[in-house]
Protein backbone atom coordinates (compact mmCIF):
# COMPACT_ATOMS: atom_id res chain seq x y z
CA UNK A 1 0.00 0.00 0.00
CA UNK A 2 2.97 2.69 0.68
CA UNK A 3 3.86 1.58 -2.92
CA UNK A 4 0.61 2.63 -4.29
CA UNK A 5 0.80 5.80 -2.29
CA UNK A 6 4.02 6.85 -3.31
CA UNK A 7 2.92 6.09 -7.32
CA UNK A 8 -0.41 8.47 -6.48
CA UNK A 9 2.25 11.13 -5.28
CA UNK A 10 4.66 10.61 -7.84
CA UNK A 11 2.33 11.20 -10.10
CA UNK A 12 1.95 14.72 -8.70
CA UNK A 13 5.26 15.69 -7.26
CA UNK A 14 7.66 13.50 -9.05
CA UNK A 15 10.59 14.95 -6.91
CA UNK A 16 8.81 14.12 -3.35
CA UNK A 17 7.67 10.65 -4.32
CA UNK A 18 10.23 8.34 -3.40
CA UNK A 19 10.60 10.42 -0.29
CA UNK A 20 7.21 9.42 1.03
CA UNK A 21 6.99 5.97 0.18
CA UNK A 22 10.60 5.53 2.21
CA UNK A 23 9.23 7.16 5.39
CA UNK A 24 5.06 6.87 5.33
CA UNK A 25 4.28 5.33 8.63
CA UNK A 26 0.51 3.53 8.48
CA UNK A 27 -1.07 2.15 12.24
CA UNK A 28 -2.11 -1.34 10.20
CA UNK A 29 0.36 -2.74 7.84
CA UNK A 30 -2.58 -2.61 5.31
CA UNK A 31 -5.67 -1.02 4.06
CA UNK A 32 -8.33 -3.05 6.12
CA UNK A 33 -11.88 -2.91 5.87
CA UNK A 34 -14.15 -0.40 7.39
CA UNK A 35 -17.25 1.84 7.94
CA UNK A 36 -17.69 5.46 8.00
CA UNK A 37 -20.77 6.23 10.12
CA UNK A 38 -21.69 9.56 9.33
CA UNK A 39 -23.72 12.17 12.15
CA UNK A 40 -26.90 11.76 10.15
CA UNK A 41 -26.88 7.72 11.24
CA UNK A 42 -25.45 6.53 7.42
CA UNK A 43 -23.11 4.49 6.75
CA UNK A 44 -20.19 3.30 4.03
CA UNK A 45 -18.14 0.95 3.85
CA UNK A 46 -14.43 1.18 2.45
CA UNK A 47 -11.07 0.52 2.76
CA UNK A 48 -9.14 2.29 5.34
CA UNK A 49 -5.94 3.40 7.04
CA UNK A 50 -4.61 5.57 10.13
CA UNK A 51 -1.24 8.03 8.64
CA UNK A 52 0.52 8.92 12.14
CA UNK A 53 2.54 11.80 10.91
CA UNK A 54 -0.78 14.04 10.11
CA UNK A 55 -2.90 11.95 12.28
CA UNK A 56 -5.69 11.43 9.48
CA UNK A 57 -7.79 8.95 8.03
CA UNK A 58 -6.97 7.70 4.70
CA UNK A 59 -8.95 5.48 2.14
CA UNK A 60 -8.55 3.76 -0.90
CA UNK A 61 -10.91 4.39 -3.94
CA UNK A 62 -11.74 1.26 -6.25
CA UNK A 63 -9.01 2.30 -8.74
CA UNK A 64 -6.45 1.64 -6.03
CA UNK A 65 -5.25 5.35 -5.32
CA UNK A 66 -5.13 7.00 -2.08
CA UNK A 67 -6.74 9.79 -0.24
CA UNK A 68 -7.30 11.51 2.73
CA UNK A 69 -10.24 12.38 4.59
CA UNK A 70 -9.50 16.60 5.37
CA UNK A 71 -11.82 18.06 7.29
CA UNK A 72 -14.74 15.52 6.96
CA UNK A 73 -17.55 17.36 8.86
CA UNK A 74 -20.51 14.62 8.44
CA UNK A 75 -18.23 11.48 10.09
CA UNK A 76 -18.84 11.00 13.58
CA UNK A 77 -16.78 7.89 13.37
CA UNK A 78 -15.17 5.54 11.29
CA UNK A 79 -14.79 1.78 12.51
CA UNK A 80 -11.74 -0.62 11.03
CA UNK A 81 -12.65 -4.36 12.74
CA UNK A 82 -13.17 -4.25 16.45
CA UNK A 83 -11.50 -0.96 16.47
CA UNK A 84 -13.40 2.25 16.81
CA UNK A 85 -12.13 5.70 15.74
CA UNK A 86 -14.11 9.15 16.92
CA UNK A 87 -13.76 12.49 15.13
CA UNK A 88 -13.16 14.87 17.51
CA UNK A 89 -12.21 18.14 15.58
CA UNK A 90 -11.38 18.87 11.95
CA UNK A 91 -10.50 15.30 10.42
CA UNK A 92 -8.81 14.45 13.90
CA UNK A 93 -9.58 10.95 15.01
CA UNK A 94 -8.90 9.76 18.66
CA UNK A 95 -9.23 5.78 19.33
CA UNK A 96 -11.68 4.65 21.84
CA UNK A 97 -10.14 2.26 24.33
CA UNK A 98 -11.69 0.89 27.11
CA UNK A 99 -10.27 0.61 30.28
CA UNK A 100 -12.02 -0.69 33.45
CA UNK A 101 -15.24 1.19 33.57
CA UNK A 102 -14.02 3.86 31.49
CA UNK A 103 -12.56 4.98 28.14
CA UNK A 104 -9.69 6.31 27.09
CA UNK A 105 -8.93 8.03 23.93
CA UNK A 106 -5.44 7.80 21.65
CA UNK A 107 -4.33 10.63 19.70
CA UNK A 108 -1.97 8.35 17.44
CA UNK A 109 0.96 10.75 16.75
CA UNK A 110 4.37 10.12 15.09
CA UNK A 111 7.09 12.72 14.89
CA UNK A 112 10.23 12.29 12.49
CA UNK A 113 13.31 13.21 14.29
CA UNK A 114 16.43 13.82 11.82
CA UNK A 115 19.66 14.20 13.59
CA UNK A 116 18.46 14.47 16.64
CA UNK A 117 15.95 17.80 15.66
CA UNK A 118 12.39 17.45 14.79
CA UNK A 119 11.12 17.83 11.15
CA UNK A 120 7.52 17.44 10.10
CA UNK A 121 6.79 15.61 6.84
CA UNK A 122 4.10 13.82 5.18
CA UNK A 123 0.86 14.95 3.37
CA UNK A 124 0.00 18.44 3.58
CA UNK A 125 -3.28 18.98 2.19
CA UNK A 126 -5.53 21.88 0.86
CA UNK A 127 -8.55 20.07 0.69
CA UNK A 128 -11.57 20.93 2.07
CA UNK A 129 -14.49 18.57 3.80
CA UNK A 130 -14.95 15.65 2.21
CA UNK A 131 -18.27 14.67 2.37
CA UNK A 132 -18.69 11.54 0.10
CA UNK A 133 -15.89 9.48 -0.44
CA UNK A 134 -16.79 8.86 -4.02
CA UNK A 135 -16.26 12.29 -4.73
CA UNK A 136 -13.25 13.15 -2.92
CA UNK A 137 -10.87 15.09 -4.51
CA UNK A 138 -7.20 15.34 -3.61
CA UNK A 139 -6.20 19.03 -3.59
CA UNK A 140 -3.03 21.08 -3.99
CA UNK A 141 -0.46 19.97 -1.81
CA UNK A 142 2.93 18.34 -0.75
CA UNK A 143 5.59 16.57 1.11
CA UNK A 144 7.88 18.46 3.29
CA UNK A 145 11.56 19.33 2.12
CA UNK A 146 14.22 16.78 3.47
CA UNK A 147 17.45 16.30 2.36
CA UNK A 148 17.52 12.12 1.42
CA UNK A 149 20.98 12.14 2.70
CA UNK A 150 20.02 12.40 6.51
CA UNK A 151 18.96 9.61 8.53
CA UNK A 152 15.54 9.66 10.30
CA UNK A 153 13.84 8.02 12.78
CA UNK A 154 9.75 8.11 13.33
CA UNK A 155 8.70 8.27 16.73
CA UNK A 156 6.00 7.29 18.74
CA UNK A 157 4.69 10.51 20.29
CA UNK A 158 0.98 9.69 21.26
CA UNK A 159 -1.23 11.50 22.90
CA UNK A 160 -4.44 10.04 25.54
CA UNK A 161 -7.60 11.68 26.73
CA UNK A 162 -10.14 10.49 28.87
CA UNK A 163 -13.17 12.24 28.32
CA UNK A 164 -14.88 14.20 31.01
CA UNK A 165 -18.25 16.50 30.46
CA UNK A 166 -17.76 15.94 26.64
CA UNK A 167 -14.25 17.55 27.03
CA UNK A 168 -10.99 15.83 26.91
CA UNK A 169 -8.97 15.86 29.75
CA UNK A 170 -5.67 14.78 28.57
CA UNK A 171 -4.28 12.01 30.96
CA UNK A 172 -0.85 9.55 31.33
CA UNK A 173 -0.55 7.16 28.35
CA UNK A 174 0.95 4.71 30.88
CA UNK A 175 -0.37 1.10 30.43
CA UNK A 176 -1.89 2.28 27.68
CA UNK A 177 -1.74 -0.17 24.60
CA UNK A 178 -0.35 2.41 22.21
CA UNK A 179 1.11 0.69 19.37
CA UNK A 180 -0.82 -1.33 16.67
CA UNK A 181 -0.27 -5.28 17.34
CA UNK A 182 0.58 -6.99 14.22
CA UNK A 183 -2.20 -9.91 13.28
CA UNK A 184 -1.10 -12.26 10.63
CA UNK A 185 -3.67 -12.90 7.94
CA UNK A 186 -4.62 -15.37 5.02
CA UNK A 187 -2.76 -16.02 3.02
CA UNK A 188 0.55 -15.25 4.38
CA UNK A 189 2.87 -13.75 2.57
CA UNK A 190 4.18 -12.69 -0.40
CA UNK A 191 7.44 -15.17 0.75
CA UNK A 192 10.79 -13.95 -0.87
CA UNK A 193 14.22 -16.20 -1.23
CA UNK A 194 16.87 -14.14 0.20
CA UNK A 195 19.53 -13.59 -2.37
CA UNK A 196 22.79 -15.53 -2.23
CA UNK A 197 22.11 -17.43 1.00
CA UNK A 198 20.27 -20.41 -0.13
CA UNK A 199 20.93 -23.84 0.69
CA UNK A 200 21.60 -22.66 3.93
CA UNK A 201 22.06 -26.32 5.11
CA UNK A 202 23.31 -28.97 3.46
CA UNK A 203 25.31 -32.38 3.81
CA UNK A 204 28.10 -33.02 5.92
CA UNK A 205 31.10 -35.89 5.43
CA UNK A 206 33.02 -34.32 8.65
CA UNK A 207 29.94 -34.58 11.74
CA UNK A 208 30.52 -38.03 13.29
CA UNK A 209 28.95 -39.35 15.78
CA UNK A 210 28.80 -43.01 18.49
CA UNK A 211 24.97 -44.77 16.99
CA UNK A 212 23.65 -46.82 20.02
CA UNK A 213 22.27 -48.63 17.33
CA UNK A 214 25.40 -49.31 15.17
CA UNK A 215 27.12 -49.64 17.90
CA UNK A 216 30.18 -47.54 16.06
CA UNK A 217 31.13 -43.89 14.80
CA UNK A 218 28.76 -43.20 12.12
CA UNK A 219 29.48 -40.23 9.63
CA UNK A 220 25.54 -39.08 10.53
CA UNK A 221 24.90 -36.57 8.29
CA UNK A 222 26.83 -37.69 4.91
CA UNK A 223 24.29 -38.00 2.25
CA UNK A 224 21.08 -35.76 3.69
CA UNK A 225 20.08 -32.53 5.26
CA UNK A 226 16.76 -31.50 4.56
CA UNK A 227 13.06 -31.41 6.10
CA UNK A 228 13.37 -28.60 8.80
CA UNK A 229 11.54 -27.37 11.99
CA UNK A 230 12.58 -24.18 13.49
CA UNK A 231 11.48 -22.58 16.82
CA UNK A 232 12.74 -19.44 18.80
CA UNK A 233 15.12 -19.95 21.74
CA UNK A 234 16.67 -17.22 23.69
CA UNK A 235 16.73 -14.51 20.81
CA UNK A 236 18.20 -17.25 17.95
CA UNK A 237 16.05 -18.99 15.61
CA UNK A 238 16.84 -22.32 16.13
CA UNK A 239 16.74 -25.53 13.67
CA UNK A 240 16.09 -29.07 13.55
CA UNK A 241 16.21 -30.83 10.80
CA UNK A 242 16.60 -34.36 9.38
CA UNK A 243 19.68 -35.93 8.40
CA UNK A 244 20.80 -39.12 6.80
CA UNK A 245 23.85 -41.10 6.65
CA UNK A 246 25.09 -43.17 3.76
CA UNK A 247 23.85 -46.54 4.76
CA UNK A 248 21.94 -47.25 2.11
CA UNK A 249 21.06 -45.93 -1.50
CA UNK A 250 17.16 -44.79 -2.26
CA UNK A 251 14.11 -42.65 -0.26
CA UNK A 252 13.34 -44.61 3.01
CA UNK A 253 16.59 -46.73 3.26
CA UNK A 254 18.87 -44.46 5.01
CA UNK A 255 18.97 -44.01 8.78
CA UNK A 256 17.79 -40.44 9.73
CA UNK A 257 18.77 -38.78 12.77
CA UNK A 258 17.56 -35.36 14.12
CA UNK A 259 20.10 -32.76 14.14
CA UNK A 260 19.83 -29.04 15.56
CA UNK A 261 21.52 -25.67 14.49
CA UNK A 262 21.24 -22.13 15.08
CA UNK A 263 21.38 -18.95 13.90
CA UNK A 264 20.76 -15.17 14.44
CA UNK A 265 20.46 -13.40 10.97
CA UNK A 266 18.46 -16.81 9.72
CA UNK A 267 20.56 -18.18 7.26
CA UNK A 268 24.21 -18.27 8.98
CA UNK A 269 24.21 -21.80 11.12
CA UNK A 270 26.05 -22.91 14.00
CA UNK A 271 25.44 -26.44 14.15
CA UNK A 272 25.56 -28.61 17.27
CA UNK A 273 28.09 -31.68 16.76
CA UNK A 274 25.74 -34.21 17.18
CA UNK A 275 22.62 -35.08 16.60
CA UNK A 276 20.05 -34.40 19.82
CA UNK A 277 17.40 -37.15 18.40
CA UNK A 278 18.26 -40.81 17.17
CA UNK A 279 17.23 -44.22 17.14
CA UNK A 280 18.66 -45.63 20.82
CA UNK A 281 18.36 -48.14 23.05
CA UNK A 282 15.66 -46.57 24.95
CA UNK A 283 11.77 -46.69 25.02
CA UNK A 284 11.10 -45.93 21.60
CA UNK A 285 13.72 -48.71 20.39
CA UNK A 286 10.74 -50.63 18.91
CA UNK A 287 9.77 -48.13 17.09
CA UNK A 288 12.77 -46.32 15.46
CA UNK A 289 14.83 -49.61 14.79
CA UNK A 290 16.60 -49.67 11.95
CA UNK A 291 15.37 -46.58 9.76
CA UNK A 292 16.04 -44.27 12.72
CA UNK A 293 13.73 -40.11 13.31
CA UNK A 294 12.61 -38.58 10.66
CA UNK A 295 10.84 -34.74 9.23
CA UNK A 296 10.71 -32.94 12.54
CA UNK A 297 8.29 -30.13 13.57
CA UNK A 298 8.50 -28.15 15.89
CA UNK A 299 6.78 -25.50 18.62
CA UNK A 300 7.40 -23.81 22.25
CA UNK A 301 4.46 -23.82 25.34
CA UNK A 302 4.38 -20.68 27.05
CA UNK A 303 6.24 -21.43 29.91
CA UNK A 304 9.11 -22.85 27.49
CA UNK A 305 8.48 -26.41 27.23
CA UNK A 306 9.23 -27.43 23.55
CA UNK A 307 7.87 -29.98 21.80
CA UNK A 308 8.69 -31.54 18.51
CA UNK A 309 6.55 -34.16 16.30
CA UNK A 310 8.70 -36.51 14.16
CA UNK A 311 8.26 -40.11 12.20
CA UNK A 312 9.62 -43.27 13.96
CA UNK A 313 9.99 -45.65 11.08
CA UNK A 314 11.10 -49.37 12.00
CA UNK A 315 10.87 -49.64 7.98
CA UNK A 316 7.17 -51.19 8.05
CA UNK A 317 4.63 -48.54 9.27
CA UNK A 318 5.55 -45.01 10.33
CA UNK A 319 4.45 -43.64 13.41
CA UNK A 320 3.88 -39.68 14.29
CA UNK A 321 6.19 -39.84 18.11
CA UNK A 322 6.23 -36.86 20.10
CA UNK A 323 8.71 -36.04 22.59
CA UNK A 324 9.60 -32.79 25.33
CA UNK A 325 12.44 -30.91 26.24
CA UNK A 326 13.21 -27.29 27.50
CA UNK A 327 16.82 -27.14 26.30
CA UNK A 328 16.37 -28.57 22.80
CA UNK A 329 19.31 -30.65 23.03
CA UNK A 330 17.94 -33.14 25.79
CA UNK A 331 14.39 -34.92 24.78
CA UNK A 332 12.40 -37.01 26.21
CA UNK A 333 10.79 -39.14 23.96
CA UNK A 334 7.20 -40.33 25.21
CA UNK A 335 6.14 -42.31 22.09
CA UNK A 336 3.79 -42.92 19.60
CA UNK A 337 0.83 -40.03 20.19
CA UNK A 338 -1.75 -42.05 19.17
CA UNK A 339 -0.71 -45.24 21.23
CA UNK A 340 -3.28 -44.68 24.07
CA UNK A 341 -6.50 -43.63 21.63
CA UNK A 342 -9.36 -45.76 21.32
CA UNK A 343 -7.56 -49.15 23.00
CA UNK A 344 -4.49 -48.69 20.75
CA UNK A 345 -6.57 -49.08 17.51
CA UNK A 346 -4.29 -45.68 15.53
CA UNK A 347 -1.20 -47.66 17.09
CA UNK A 348 -0.24 -49.15 14.36
CA UNK A 349 -1.71 -47.20 11.13
CA UNK A 350 0.07 -45.38 9.08
CA UNK A 351 1.16 -41.90 10.34
CA UNK A 352 2.99 -38.93 9.76
CA UNK A 353 2.84 -34.84 9.60
CA UNK A 354 2.04 -32.72 12.16
CA UNK A 355 0.61 -29.17 12.10
CA UNK A 356 -0.41 -28.32 15.84
CA UNK A 357 -2.24 -25.06 17.09
CA UNK A 358 0.21 -22.12 17.56
CA UNK A 359 -0.95 -18.44 18.05
CA UNK A 360 1.20 -14.96 17.67
CA UNK A 361 1.56 -13.68 20.99
CA UNK A 362 3.96 -11.05 22.11
CA UNK A 363 5.72 -11.61 19.21
CA UNK A 364 6.22 -14.89 19.49
CA UNK A 365 4.19 -18.30 18.24
CA UNK A 366 3.54 -19.83 20.60
CA UNK A 367 0.87 -23.20 21.17
CA UNK A 368 -2.14 -22.83 22.35
CA UNK A 369 -5.53 -24.57 22.49
CA UNK A 370 -9.06 -24.47 21.40
CA UNK A 371 -12.71 -25.52 23.00
CA UNK A 372 -10.62 -26.40 26.18
CA UNK A 373 -7.82 -28.57 24.12
CA UNK A 374 -4.79 -28.51 21.90
CA UNK A 375 -5.38 -29.39 18.49
CA UNK A 376 -3.31 -30.04 15.56
CA UNK A 377 -3.38 -31.59 11.76
CA UNK A 378 -1.71 -34.33 11.05
CA UNK A 379 -1.55 -36.77 7.84
CA UNK A 380 0.41 -36.71 4.45
CA UNK A 381 -2.21 -37.98 1.74
CA UNK A 382 -5.13 -36.68 3.71
CA UNK A 383 -5.53 -34.36 6.41
CA UNK A 384 -7.09 -35.01 9.70
CA UNK A 385 -7.09 -34.05 13.08
CA UNK A 386 -6.48 -34.63 16.71
CA UNK A 387 -6.74 -33.20 20.48
CA UNK A 388 -4.98 -33.89 23.87
CA UNK A 389 -4.92 -32.67 27.20
CA UNK A 390 -1.36 -32.56 27.92
CA UNK A 391 0.26 -32.51 24.72
CA UNK A 392 1.76 -36.24 24.77
CA UNK A 393 -1.23 -38.47 24.48
CA UNK A 394 -3.43 -37.41 21.20
CA UNK A 395 -6.95 -38.64 20.25
CA UNK A 396 -7.86 -38.76 16.43
CA UNK A 397 -10.92 -37.29 15.25
CA UNK A 398 -13.64 -39.31 14.16
CA UNK A 399 -16.49 -38.98 11.88
CA UNK A 400 -20.15 -39.60 12.74
CA UNK A 401 -19.04 -43.47 11.00
CA UNK A 402 -16.40 -44.06 13.98
CA UNK A 403 -13.28 -43.27 11.04
CA UNK A 404 -11.22 -40.71 10.88
CA UNK A 405 -12.65 -37.30 9.84
CA UNK A 406 -11.27 -36.25 6.78
CA UNK A 407 -10.63 -32.15 6.95
CA UNK A 408 -8.47 -31.94 3.71
CA UNK A 409 -8.34 -33.92 0.42
CA UNK A 410 -6.33 -33.90 -3.06
CA UNK A 411 -8.11 -31.49 -5.41
CA UNK A 412 -8.23 -33.37 -9.61
CA UNK A 413 -6.43 -30.27 -11.56
CA UNK A 414 -4.90 -28.59 -9.15
CA UNK A 415 -0.98 -28.89 -7.30
CA UNK A 416 -2.26 -30.86 -4.37
CA UNK A 417 -4.24 -33.39 -6.74
CA UNK A 418 -1.85 -36.02 -5.52
CA UNK A 419 -1.63 -35.37 -1.78
CA UNK A 420 -2.10 -32.71 0.96
CA UNK A 421 0.78 -32.62 4.11
CA UNK A 422 0.76 -30.84 6.61
CA UNK A 423 3.50 -28.45 7.08
CA UNK A 424 4.73 -26.35 10.07
CA UNK A 425 2.43 -25.49 12.99
CA UNK A 426 -0.69 -24.08 12.00
CA UNK A 427 -1.46 -20.56 13.04
CA UNK A 428 -4.59 -19.08 15.03
CA UNK A 429 -5.85 -15.72 14.49
CA UNK A 430 -9.06 -14.13 14.43
CA UNK A 431 -10.01 -14.59 10.77
CA UNK A 432 -9.60 -18.20 11.01
CA UNK A 433 -6.48 -20.93 11.34
CA UNK A 434 -3.77 -20.62 8.91
CA UNK A 435 -2.74 -23.88 7.42
CA UNK A 436 0.42 -24.37 5.72
CA UNK A 437 0.84 -27.66 3.60
CA UNK A 438 2.32 -29.50 1.29
CA UNK A 439 0.85 -30.52 -2.06
CA UNK A 440 1.91 -33.04 -4.74
CA UNK A 441 1.03 -32.80 -8.24
CA UNK A 442 -0.39 -35.91 -9.88
CA UNK A 443 0.52 -37.35 -12.82
CA UNK A 444 -2.65 -37.11 -15.83
CA UNK A 445 -4.63 -35.04 -12.82
CA UNK A 446 -2.99 -32.47 -11.73
CA UNK A 447 -2.20 -28.82 -12.44
CA UNK A 448 0.11 -28.93 -15.90
CA UNK A 449 1.62 -25.64 -15.14
CA UNK A 450 3.50 -27.27 -12.54
CA UNK A 451 5.90 -30.60 -13.08
CA UNK A 452 4.43 -33.85 -12.87
CA UNK A 453 5.06 -35.69 -8.89
CA UNK A 454 6.53 -32.08 -8.12
CA UNK A 455 5.58 -31.54 -4.16
CA UNK A 456 4.71 -27.56 -3.63
CA UNK A 457 3.39 -25.14 -0.82
CA UNK A 458 -0.06 -24.37 -0.73
CA UNK A 459 -2.11 -22.54 2.01
CA UNK A 460 -5.68 -23.50 3.48
CA UNK A 461 -7.97 -21.10 6.10
CA UNK A 462 -9.87 -23.29 8.74
CA UNK A 463 -12.93 -21.77 11.06
CA UNK A 464 -11.45 -19.88 13.93
CA UNK A 465 -13.76 -21.31 16.03
CA UNK A 466 -14.16 -25.47 14.89
CA UNK A 467 -10.61 -26.15 13.48
CA UNK A 468 -12.13 -29.14 11.69
CA UNK A 469 -14.08 -26.94 9.08
CA UNK A 470 -11.84 -25.85 5.97
CA UNK A 471 -13.24 -21.91 4.90
CA UNK A 472 -10.54 -22.02 1.70
CA UNK A 473 -7.58 -22.71 0.34
CA UNK A 474 -5.41 -20.87 -2.63
CA UNK A 475 -5.44 -22.56 -5.79
CA UNK A 476 -1.91 -21.81 -6.70
CA UNK A 477 1.07 -22.83 -4.18
CA UNK A 478 2.70 -20.17 -2.70
CA UNK A 479 5.84 -21.68 -3.12
CA UNK A 480 7.38 -23.76 -6.34
CA UNK A 481 10.68 -25.55 -6.98
CA UNK A 482 13.06 -23.84 -9.04
CA UNK A 483 16.46 -23.75 -8.15
CA UNK A 484 18.50 -26.27 -8.90
CA UNK A 485 19.11 -27.75 -6.01
CA UNK A 486 15.25 -28.01 -5.18
CA UNK A 487 15.36 -29.84 -8.59
CA UNK A 488 17.94 -32.29 -7.75
CA UNK A 489 18.98 -34.71 -4.93
CA UNK A 490 17.10 -37.56 -4.04
CA UNK A 491 13.84 -36.15 -5.76
CA UNK A 492 14.91 -34.94 -8.98
CA UNK A 493 11.02 -34.03 -9.66
CA UNK A 494 11.43 -31.01 -7.43
CA UNK A 495 10.16 -30.47 -3.74
CA UNK A 496 9.73 -28.08 -1.62
CA UNK A 497 8.85 -29.51 1.92
CA UNK A 498 7.91 -27.16 4.05
CA UNK A 499 8.15 -27.63 8.15
CA UNK A 500 9.88 -25.20 9.65
CA UNK A 501 7.91 -21.38 10.39
CA UNK A 502 8.86 -18.67 13.54
CA UNK A 503 7.71 -14.86 13.44
CA UNK A 504 11.45 -13.64 14.22
CA UNK A 505 12.42 -10.07 14.05
CA UNK A 506 9.02 -8.87 12.66
CA UNK A 507 9.53 -11.59 9.74
CA UNK A 508 8.09 -14.97 9.22
CA UNK A 509 11.10 -17.13 8.22
CA UNK A 510 9.89 -20.24 6.81
CA UNK A 511 12.48 -23.45 6.69
CA UNK A 512 12.12 -26.35 3.77
CA UNK A 513 13.58 -29.16 2.43
CA UNK A 514 14.87 -29.44 -1.19
CA UNK A 515 14.73 -32.14 -2.95
CA UNK A 516 15.15 -34.54 0.22
CA UNK A 517 18.91 -33.56 0.19
CA UNK A 518 19.33 -29.43 1.48
CA UNK A 519 17.31 -26.71 3.87
CA UNK A 520 16.30 -23.41 2.02
CA UNK A 521 14.83 -20.27 3.48
CA UNK A 522 12.01 -18.00 2.23
CA UNK A 523 11.08 -14.85 3.87
CA UNK A 524 8.05 -12.29 4.49
CA UNK A 525 8.43 -9.25 5.69
CA UNK A 526 4.59 -8.21 6.31
CA UNK A 527 6.06 -4.22 6.74
CA UNK A 528 6.93 -4.30 2.79
CA UNK A 529 2.95 -6.21 2.14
Amino acid sequence: MKKLLSILLLGVFPFWGLWAQEYYKLLFDNFEKGKIVYTTGGSKEVLLNYETVSENMLFMLPDSTIWELAQPKEIALITIGDRVFEHVNKGTFYEKIKTGDEYTYVRWKSNVVSRGKEAGYGIISNTGAIDNVDQAAYGRGGIARLKSTEKFETTSRNICYQKIDNKFKRISCKGIETTAKYKPAFPLGEFIRPEGVNPVLSPDTSSVFFSPMNQAKVRWEESDAFNPGAVVKDGKICVLYRAEDNSATGIGTRVSRIALTETTDGFTMKKHPVPVIFPADDNNKLYEWPGGCEDPRVAVTEDGTFVIFYTSWDRKVARLCVATSTDLVNWEKHGPVFKDAYGGRFLDKWSKASSILTTLKDDKLVITKINGKYFMYWGEYLIYGATSDDLKSWTPVLDEKGELKVLMAPRKGYFDSDLTECGPPAIWTEEGIILLYNGKNKAGEGDPNYVTNAYCAGQALFDAKDPTRLIKRLDKPFLVPQESFEKSGQYPAGTVFIEGLVYYQNKWFLYYGCADSHVALTVYDPLKK
